[in-house]
């Protein structure tokens, strides 16, 4: 009979804790079992040493610990914590039985409780058959250590091999003391050349965690950006910045919860050219073209918190609002005193700067973006903001149906400089403006409630809001207050109706009419889960606006106090919807759309669906639709900077077709120009412990505006994974 010892382990394999060995003593014939045993030795003879820690274990000596199984003749443990498992050990993650192992490693094994596995004379092998010898392996018992190699072929690249080390320096991944890990990358790209990379995490217990990475690229294609410039087939310099031979790129990321009440996060990332993410971190450049760098502070009370932050680009071909810094105040909604009234307030100041990006190109209409005037200066202006807004309800019933929120409010705005009006793009007039808002109106709703087969409740509750707002400018029409973001006037779209918790920065008459559904189901457990969330809404202004019909402002408001929900001066109703159904955890729909009743066209739609059909297949479908004008400090003479076009549908699905193969598909396809941007796929080769994944991607090429053309870009890549621990720990290169 065999003979069992379970110890608990620390990480993977081999790691046991001598402090959880209870009357353990030498055994024969007979199974002990202790607490927590991740890790379980078998042999025909084993014996232990309560008070020391030690153990022997011979003959027929086998330790698993999933997904790491262990095999040896005699494993020892010293009352220091090492592990020896001999000469002839094996280490493997298959599921096979021990005589049909496809991969294995052999050698001398010793085991550093805690620390790592060292194997001396190692083999790896595939059914017995040596492929790969190494003298000495070095193994950190954490799974999200070791090496990572993805070879491949990419358009830009040429052929590639990418490695990622990753290990540990300090006590990383231990949350409760003060650590630092580190990764190290080596790349190789045939067109490109080397790059080299190094990233710091760190753990300062209650001061938070972050993490430092640093990559530069020798790049002997550089040249690329310049030597096509003249011919229009890659007119780089258009569209970024000057590129040399040494490119790199500095990322920092740090966030504290240094109380319950005080959270600081720091991030910034700095380029050595715009380009730099587009070429070497592809991914990340779609995720965010536009790094945000930022560091900031809150504190949260019951009710208030306080803050600031210093934030804005600090590279210059990128373009955007500095805060240098600003902060602010928030009240939340509260009891006034002793009256029935409700009192809340957002309060912020700040120095802000905005800045245009600055081209490589020497075409003035391309130096700049946003592309406002033939030396970009319409979008570079700098002032001192000062905004505050208060406002107090009065919420009471009517019948026990009817709830009326009415309320008054006041917005005040200071700017210590303005834009002359004189000048067709900007020219800082240096007089302060002062802008005065105050807006009465009320809400109106009403709830019903009822059950469907007492687990279903449906809730029904229409609503009116109805505003009136008046602006008054001490400007006089004279200058022209600077937009720095959404606060001072519309951004895009998205901000023209106020959705967001806060007023217009207009004229305002007008109501916003809508019906919200709500259905909930009760679970197993009793708890009600929410399935449909649906609002249907309206805006209805009751008033018209004068706008320039023609000129470099044609579209744009004519004074200032006006709204730009119309460009074509007549009111305009715009409906809108939001969504999310789930009516199981298998299927999920998340929408939002604004409709443009003007032009017969839908402005703005986001919609996101994911279905699981099985354990084996899951789809999903995306849209995202933008069709509208961007509402800036300043429109642009050339019309085609001033709008924001974006149809793009993507389809995908993951499916497990049997035990040894899955393979997941992609399509992105651009509806507006009616031909595929992007497909592409991943293809997963199982075997019992292996799984080799191979990816391939193919994007079309594109012409820009200004006649230049971007080649399509071919991606193929490999790597192999554990199929245990799943292909995780390998998706770090999803970053290419």
């Amino acid at each position: 009979m065999k003979k069992y010892l379970t110890v608990a382990a620390v990480a993977c394999a081999c790691a046991a804790s001598a402090q959880l060995l209870e009357r353990l003593s030498e055994t024969k014939g007979r199974k002990s079992a202790l607490p927590g045993g991740e890790l379980k030795i078998s042999a025909d003879y084993m014996s232990g040493n309560r008070a020391t820690g030690e153990i022997l274990a011979t003959g027929n000596v086998h330790a698993v610990a999933a997904p790491y199984r262990f095999s040896s003749e005699r494993v020892q443990r010293t009352i220091d914590g090492v592990y020896s498992f001999g000469k002839e050990a094996h280490l493997t993650t298959c599921s096979n039985h021990v005589d049909h192992l496809h991969w294995e490693l052999g050698g001398d094994f010793t085991f550093i409780q805690d620390k790592a596995l060292v194997v001396k004379d190692a083999w790896l092998k595939y059914q017995d058959v040596p492929v790969l010898w190494v003298p000495v392996w070095y193994y950190p018992m954490n799974t999200d250590y070791g090496l990572r190699v993805m070879p491949g072929y990419r358009s830009r690249w040429g052929g590639f091999i990418l490695t990622k080390y990753v290990y540990d320096l300090v006590n990383d991944g231990k949350p409760d003391s003060y650590s630092l890990g580190a990764s190290t990358y080596a790349d190789y790209r045939t067109k490109n050349g080397f790059g080299l990379g190094q990233s710091f995490r760190w753990g300062l217990k209650e001061l938070g965690n972050g993490k430092l990475s640093l990559y530069n690229a020798w790049d002997r294609d550089y040249d690329r950006y310049t030597r096509h410039s003249r011919n229009h087939h890659r007119n780089y310099q258009n569209w970024g910045s000057d590129v040399d031979r040494q490119r790199y790129r500095i990322m920092l990321d740090h966030g504290a919860e240094l109380t319950e009440r005080d959270d600081l996060h720091v991030h910034a990332t700095y380029f050595s050219d715009s380009y730099m993410n587009r070429d070497f971190f592809d991914r990340e450049h779609r995720h965010e073209s536009i790094p945000a760098n930022e560091a900031w502070y809150e504190h949260h009370e019951l009710s208030w918190a306080a803050g600031g932050s210093v934030s804005g680009p600090v590279n210059d071909f990128y373009g955007g609002t500095a805060r240098l810094p600003e902060g602010w105040l928030s009240v939340e909604p509260q009891p006034l005193w002793d009256l029935p009234v409700n009192y809340e307030s957002q309060t912020r100041a700040g120095y802000l700067n905005h800045d245009y990006a600055r081209y490589a190109s020497s075409d003035p209409m391309f130096r700049y973006v946003p592309y406002l005037g033939m030396d970009g200066r319409g979008a570079d202006y700098q002032a001192f903001r000062m905004d505050t807004a208060h406002r107090v309800t009065i919420p009471f019933k009517l019948w026990d149906t009817l709830s009326l929120v009415p309320r008054a409010g006041y917005r005040g705005t200071y700017w210590s400089d303005s834009g002359s009006r004189e000048s067709a793009y900007l020219n800082a007039s240096g007089n302060q403006v002062f802008r005065n808002i105050g807006e009465v109106g009320i809400q109106a709703s009403a709830r019903a409630t009822g059950w469907w087969d007492d687990k279903v409740r449906h809730t029904f509750e229409p609503y009116l809001d109805y505003s009136y707002q008046q602006v008054d400018l001490t400007s006089d029409g004279k200058y022209r207050y600077y937009a720095f973001d959404n606060y001072d006037r519309s951004v895009d779209w998205l901000d023209q109706f106020g959705f967001e918790g806060r007023g217009l920065p207009y004229n305002w008459h007008g109501i916003r009419p809508g019906i919200r559904n709500a259905i909930q189901q009760l679970d197993d457990a009793g708890v009600l889960r929410t399935v449909l969330d649906w609002d249907i809404y309206a805006a209805v202004p009751f008033e018209t606006m004068s706008v320039y019909r023609d000129g470099p402002f044609k579209g744009y408001p004519m004074s200032d106090e006006d709204g730009n929900y119309n460009h074509h001066g007549r009111r305009q109703v715009v409906p809108g919807t939001r969504i999310r159904w789930n009516p199981t955890r298998d299927i999920s729909l998340l929408t939002r759309a604004e409709y443009d009743c003007q032009n017969s066209k839908a402005s703005y739609a986001d919609i996101v669906f994911r279905h699981r059909l099985s354990d084996k297949f899951d789809y999903n479908v995306s849209y995202i639709g933008r069709d509208q004008r961007l509402w800036n400090y300043l429109p642009s003479a050339y019309d085609r900077w001033n709008y924001e076009y974006a149809n793009i549908l993507q389809l995908g699905f993951t499916h497990e077709v049997c035990d040894w193969f899955a393979w997941s598909p992609y399509i992105r396809y651009d509806c507006r120009r009616n031909e595929t941007d992007e497909v592409g796929a991943w293809f997963d080769l199982l075997s019992d412990c292996l799984g080799y994944r191979i990816q391939v991607a193919h994007e079309t090429s594109y012409r820009r505006i200004d006649g230049s053309k971007e080649e399509a870009d071919n991606r193929v890549s490999f790597f192999i994974y554990l199929r245990a621990l799943g292909p995780s720990s390998m998706l770090d290169f999803a970053r290419f």
